[in-house]
């Protein structure tokens, strides 16, 4: 079963290295992808994600300036790549 996990984040510079990198230490056989939509955050976060990204070819971090949960959660569901998601 293929999943695309959504991860919506807001200036979480500081926690958002430790949610990335518990979803990359599951012991989930299958292919996945990890789609974090951003909000429009002000701090480092999407230098910490792009960081990331080039450790990860299943990471992508997609930009929503001034996005509600609802707006990012849904371009979420748009870009994923499989039938499954979770939030």
């Amino acid at each position: 079963m293929k999943v695309s996990v959504i991860v919506v984040t807001l200036n979480e510079e500081d926690n958002i290295v430790h949610c990335l990198t518990s979803l990359f230490k599951q012991n989930y056989n299958h292919d996945y992808e990890v789609l974090v939509i951003d909000g429009g955050s002000k701090d480092k976060t999407n230098d910490v994600i792009n960081e990331l990204e080039k450790k990860h070819n299943n990471l992508k971090l997609i930009i929503k300036e001034k996005g509600t949960i609802t707006e990012c959660r849904n371009i979420g569901i748009k870009n994923a790549r499989y039938e499954y998601v979770a939030f």
